[in-house]
C-alpha cells in the first residue's frame, strides 16, 4: 500500500486529465504543460498504482480496470477538494443540507412560501424545518441548526443576528369571553383570566411576566405550548387568553375566530430576528441562503410587523 506522504497529491489534477482523454498529449494541452512532462506523470502514476493505467488497443488507449475504478473516485475527490476552497456556492452543482428552526406560524404561513421555489428537481439542496424550541435553540447555539427565525433575544455574543421586523403584543381570545365585557379591559382584569404560556424558543418572560414582576404581579399560566396553532384552538374553547405578536394575530387563520386586543400594559416593542452561529457566518452555501431568502422573508406580507407595515403603506414618490 502506498504511503501518503510519498504521494505528490499535485499529481490527482494529472491523473483526472490522463483518464479523461486517454491521450497524453491531450492531457498535455488541457493543462498547459509539455508531453515529456505529462508522459513523467503517467509513469509516476503507473508507478504509485502498480498499473499501466492506460494500455494501447489498436491506434487508440484505453483503460484498465485498475483505471476505470479510480477514474469514479478521482472524480468525486476532487469535486470534495474544489468544494473546501469553494468561494461560492451553486445550489444546482453543490450538495447542501440546511436545518431551519421556527415557530409554526412561520413555517405554516412564510417560510415554506419563501423557500418553494428551491423545492425543485433542478437544484441539490434540501431543507429540514424543525419547531423552535428550546432544544432547537440548544442546537443552535451549538451550530447544528443552520437559521432560526425567532423574537428571542437572548442568545450568546458569536450569534450573528438580522433584524427583519418590529412588532406588538396583544392578547386573544374567543368571541364570547367575559373579559370583552369591560371597556377598556385593564392590567386587572387582564390578570384575572389564565392564560397560555406560547414557549417559542423563550417564551414571552423578558417581554412580558418580567416586566409584570416588577410591578409585584403575575400572570396564571394554566397551559405551556410550543405552537401558536395550538394555542388559538385552546383560546378558541376555553377562557384562557393567549399573549401573541399582532401579526401572527392578524394572518393566522385560527386566530381570525378569535378577537385580538391591546395588551393593558406599555411593553418595548419586539424584535423579529434571525439567529445564525458564527461558525455558519462566512461558509459560502450560508451566505448563499441568506442572501437569497432574507429579502423575500423581509418583504412577505404576512411576515410584515410595524416597520414593515408602515413601508407597504407609504405612498411612492415620483
Amino acid at each position: 500500500m502506498q504511503d501518503l506522504k510519498d504521494v505528490n497529491l499535485n499529481m490527482l489534477t494529472a491523473l483526472k486529465m490522463l483518464l479523461d482523454e486517454r491521450n497524453v498529449s491531450a492531457a498535455a494541452v488541457k493543462l498547459n504543460t509539455s508531453q515529456p512532462t505529462m508522459s513523467r506523470n503517467l509513469s509516476q502514476l503507473r508507478e504509485y498504482f502498480n498499473d499501466p493505467l492506460l494500455v494501447r488497443s489498436g491506434k487508440e488507449f484505453v483503460l484498465t480496470e485498475k483505471a476505470k475504478e479510480v477514474q469514479r473516485k478521482v472524480d468525486a475527490l476532487l469535486g470534495d477538494i474544489r468544494s473546501l476552497f469553494a468561494t461560492e456556492f451553486t445550489p444546482t452543482t453543490h450538495s447542501k443540507e440546511f436545518i431551519i428552526a421556527a415557530p409554526d406560524y412561520v413555517v405554516n404561513y412564510v417560510l415554506c412560501d419563501v423557500l418553494s421555489f428551491l423545492f425543485t428537481v433542478n437544484n441539490r439542496i434540501t431543507f429540514s424545518i424543525i419547531p423552535w424550541d428550546s432544544a432547537a435553540k440548544r442546537d443552535l447555539i451549538a451550530g447544528k441548526v443552520h437559521l432560526s427565525l425567532s423574537m428571542d433575544n437572548r442568545f450568546p455574543g458569536y450569534m450573528h443576528r438580522r433584524i427583519i421586523d418590529q412588532d406588538d403584543l396583544v392578547f386573544v381570545c374567543r368571541a364570547q369571553h367575559p373579559i370583552l365585557k369591560h371597556s377598556p379591559v385593564t392590567l386587572e382584569h387582564f390578570l384575572d383570566y389564565p392564560h397560555i404560556s406560547i414557549k417559542t424558543g423563550g417564551g414571552w418572560y423578558d417581554v412580558v411576566d418580567h416586566p409584570l414582576k416588577e410591578l409585584g404581579l403575575q400572570r396564571v399560566i394554566k397551559l405551556n405550548l410550543y405552537s401558536y396553532e395550538a394555542a388559538f384552538s385552546v383560546a378558541a374553547r376555553t377562557d384562557l387568553l393567549a399573549v401573541v405578536p399582532r401579526h401572527v394575530a392578524r394572518n393566522d387563520l385560527m386566530a381570525s375566530k378569535l378577537v385580538c386586543m391591546p395588551l393593558p400594559i406599555d411593553l418595548p416593542k419586539l424584535e423579529i430576528s434571525a439567529w445564525w452561529h458564527e461558525i455558519h457566518h462566512n461558509d459560502p452555501a450560508h451566505k448563499w441562503l441568506r442572501e437569497t431568502v432574507f429579502p423575500k422573508i423581509c418583504t412577505h406580507p404576512k411576515q410584515l410587523g410595524i416597520c414593515g407595515l408602515l413601508k407597504a403603506e407609504r405612498p411612492v414618490i415620483q
